[in-house]
């Protein structure tokens, strides 16, 4: 991470394909984005992989415009990636394991994935 951070300072690229992808953001905010609606949301995209959200929308159930602002909200968290595909956009799960690392003592924490 020290390493990432100097190299973003000496405006070089920090992140190599395949690095971690670290947040820094609200751990309760990331927490609250995981609800058992959202979890159950990224296991049907894993598994079914549909190819719109659209296509999402009807196999979940769930309307579209909402769909929308959810799957966005995931995507800003870096857990889900949406693909344009013509006009429409696909969905896809970008993190399967999350590891969130708390130091009581100090009341901070770090999330890669």
């Amino acid at each position: 991470m020290r390493e990432r951070l100097l190299a973003a300072a000496r405006g070089e690229k920090a992140f190599k394909p395949g690095d971690p992808k670290i947040w820094t953001g609200s751990l309760d905010a990331l927490m609250r984005a995981l609800t058992p609606e959202n979890r159950h949301l990224l296991a049907v995209i894993r598994r079914e992989r549909p190819p719109s959200v659209s296509a999402l929308a009807e196999r979940t159930g769930r309307e579209q415009g909402n769909l929308s602002r959810t799957l966005g909200k995931l995507a800003r968290y870096g857990l889900v990636r949406l693909v344009p595909v013509g006009r429409e956009k696909r969905p896809e799960v970008a993190v399967t394991l999350l590891k969130i690392e708390l130091d009581l003592e100090n009341d901070t924490y770090q999330i890669a994935s």
